[in-house]
């Protein structure tokens, strides 16, 4: 039971991975998209002014970003980029290089006034009261 929860999350995990891959890529896009359509506008409204682009371009830059299921089927075949370009998280930046260094769980500390008081608190022994 435990051998099949397991087997279950590792294929969750993947198929996590794979929409989280496919999710960059379209990341991507759009921000191709948006910066074409930017740099599309600002050239527009120098020359006119009073011109603006219209919702409807707008709308149909959104349309052609493929994003969905049927995105992911059509990109089989491409490769997926592993690391964000607009990720602010460095690779590997939890991945620890070096082994960890065991510590002890607690320290003792004793003054030099306990010493004192323990000497003066004990009895005498049988040894010295003999001597």
């Amino acid at each position: 039971m435990c051998l099949t929860t397991l087997q279950d999350s590792v294929k969750e995990v993947e198929a996590l991975r794979d929409e989280n891959e496919s999710l960059r890529v379209a990341n991507a896009e759009l921000l191709n998209r948006l910066s074409l359509f930017s740099n599309s506008t600002r050239m527009m409204s120098s020359f006119a002014p009073n011109v603006r682009p219209s919702s409807a371009s707008l709308v149909g830059e959104f349309s052609r970003l493929g994003i969905g299921s049927a995105f992911c089927e059509s990109n089989n075949g491409e490769e997926f980029p592993s690391v964000s370009p607009t990720s602010v998280i460095e690779p590997n930046q939890f991945v620890r290089g070096d082994p960890r260094v065991s510590m002890p769980k607690s320290i003792s500390v004793r003054s030099k006034g306990y010493l004192k008081s323990v000497a003066t608190t004990q009895r005498p022994t049988r040894q010295q009261k003999t001597n």
